[in-house]
């Protein structure tokens, strides 16, 4: 289980680039809780040099993280495929705070 402690201010921005699944089926869902305090959205596929190989190459997913109120909240990324009711094969938890 991976991921980070993270302070950021109101309207701040943070960047997260996870290894994704390429063409596996595996891809990265999200939640953050609770509502209000960031706003999570992903981003336009970034390419790596797996993305234009063999059928089963990697690529990342990129994903932005807005501060949006003051306050703690927790994002949960969770690679998987969405179709199977499996656990996910791995999980990045985020712990935010917002001044």
């Amino acid at each position: 289980m991976a991921g980070e402690n993270i302070s950021m201010n109101v309207n701040d921005t943070k960047t997260i680039t996870l290894s994704g699944g390429g063409t596996t089926g595996y891809s990265w869902s999200f939640k953050a809780v609770p509502d209000g305090v960031v706003k999570v959205s992903s981003m336009p596929k970034a390419e790596t040099a797996g993305s234009k190989g063999p059928v089963g190459g990697t690529n990342d997913d990129v994903f932005s993280i807005t501060a949006i109120a003051k306050g703690s909240a927790t994002v949960t990324f969770n690679f998987g495929r969405n179709w199977e009711d499996k656990e996910p094969k791995k999980t990045n938890i985020y712990q935010i705070s917002v001044e």
